[in-house]
């Protein structure tokens, strides 16, 4: 289930199956999430107070999941701006490209996994906000 929010953004709910040797979560290209993902990384430990992301991608959607802990991202289309708490290993957020993410605030222990739809390439990344805000509003 999908649940649509501001910024072009949504949580996609993941499948989760619980027993007796504990619960498992996990994801199929195309099928939980709406794209083929060709890469998938995380980082972990980030100091208190630090803000990663900062940035949108050209061509690039991603899902942004918490299979550990939780922390706020926050999504802009150069409209809307909204943020999300993830705090559940079953659920992710979709940022559709050309979507400014920020990472704030995660909690000790906490690990942000980030599957992209395709592989990293350095002009892909609009890490100016005057730059993105110009490049959504003439549409590039």
């Amino acid at each position: 289930m999908t649940y649509p929010l501001d910024a072009g953004a949504f949580l996609v709910d993941l499948p989760a199956v619980s027993g007796p040797q504990g619960c498992l979560v996990f994801v199929e290209s195309g099928r939980h999430i709406p794209f083929m993902f060709k890469r998938m990384y995380y980082f972990r430990d980030m100091p208190a107070g630090q803000v990663r992301g900062c940035h949108a991608h050209r061509t690039n959607d991603l899902v942004v999941m918490a299979p550990s802990g939780s922390f706020q991202v926050a999504v802009d289309d150069g409209r809307f701006r909204a943020s999300h708490l993830l705090d559940r290993p079953d659920r992710g957020l979709f940022v559709p490209r050309m979507t400014w993410l920020e990472v704030a605030d995660l909690s000790r222990g906490s690990v942000c996994l980030i599957l992209a739809s395709e592989f990293h390439e350095e002009g892909d990344q609009i890490s100016d906000y005057d730059e993105f805000l110009r490049a959504t509003t003439n549409g590039s």
